[in-house]
């Protein structure tokens, strides 16, 4: 059986560190979503991705539509799941063949980072800080170039720098309309003055961070 990294944290628990910029569909063969469900339709999908990797994912639905959980962020009534699969059809298709009906399947175009822009690696999370996921609508902004998404990069990390130890920017995921971004801060005023500084929208939600990395 393949080796499993789980990783079950709290809310203030450690995110995941060192992720930088890459360009999901150069870096691999298959392509990455984050989809927005219930609370109740993630626990199907975290549960049946499990039994999978318990048992032999080739006879189950994991297997057969080559469907991998990476991530998961969890609200108290809204996940957020960042899945691996061939294409987004495969993944609509797994997920109808589990009953489940996805708020939002959005494809991650490019995952961004401080360390684009040369700014620190996000290490544990500290004390005092929550884990936030934060929606941004941003059109076409995963479609930007290498350049501009340093310059963002940059930008966002050096207001964060501006307000100090109480906010901090772990990665975000870009896709064609906007962003899911990882924040962890002391709270939500704190994200809201960056957004506000930045020119942006930010809607921020208190998470439960658990890694799966699970290969079907």
């Amino acid at each position: 059986m393949r080796s499993v990294i789980r990783n079950v944290t709290v809310i203030c628990s450690c995110l995941l560190a060192g992720v930088v910029a890459v360009s999901v569909s150069a870096a691999t063969d298959v392509k990455q979503y984050v989809v927005v469900l219930s609370a109740d339709e993630g626990e199907v999908v975290s549960k049946s991705q499990i039994k999978a990797m318990e048992q032999d994912a080739s006879d189950m639905l994991e297997g057969q539509y080559g469907v991998s959980l990476i991530e998961e962020f969890r609200a108290d009534k809204r996940w957020f799941l960042q899945m691996d699969a061939p294409d987004r059809a495969q993944l609509e298709d797994y997920l109808a063949k589990l009953n489940v009906s996805a708020e939002n399947i959005k494809e991650s175009l490019f995952v961004n980072s401080p360390e684009l822009g040369g700014g620190p690696k996000a290490e544990g999370v500290r004390d005092g800080h929550t884990i936030y996921m934060i929606e941004r609508d941003i059109p076409s902004i995963g479609l930007s170039p290498q350049e501009q998404m340093v310059e963002i990069s940059k930008g966002s990390q050096g207001i964060i720098e501006q307000l100090g130890d109480g906010i901090e920017w772990d990665h975000s995921y870009l896709t064609d309309e906007g962003t899911f971004c990882v924040y962890r801060a002391e709270n939500t005023e704190l994200i809201q003055e960056h957004a506000s500084i930045a020119g942006i929208n930010a809607k921020p939600t208190a998470i439960e961070h658990v890694v799966r990395n699970f290969s079907h």
